[in-house]
């Protein structure tokens, strides 16, 4: 029996990054963060903090030359999860 990790189906940055031809390093330099982050972001742990989730977007408009993509394009419902944290 194997194992399976869950990835948040509502975190598109892996399909649109890979649908626009960026690679990781590219995105990565782009959005000032390391692979190692996003890669957690794609793979891990969408629920990254709300400040890097902006850059990754931004680095993501930068490369494509034009502001394309809102955060909530890419990372759905973050601003409900953020809500939800302040509340706390």
């Amino acid at each position: 029996m194997g194992y399976s990790l869950s990835i948040d189906p509502k975190n598109r940055l892996k399909e649109l990054r890979e649908e626009a031809g960026i690679d990781v390093s590219t995105l990565a330099s782009s959005a000032g963060v390391s692979e190692r982050i996003l890669k957690r972001i794609e793979t891990l742990d969408g629920t990254s903090r709300t400040e890097i989730k902006a850059r990754v977007v931004t680095g993501l408009n930068t490369i494509l030359g034009d502001k394309r993509y809102q955060t909530e394009d890419v990372f759905p419902g973050w601003e409900a999860h953020r809500r939800n944290r302040k509340s706390k």
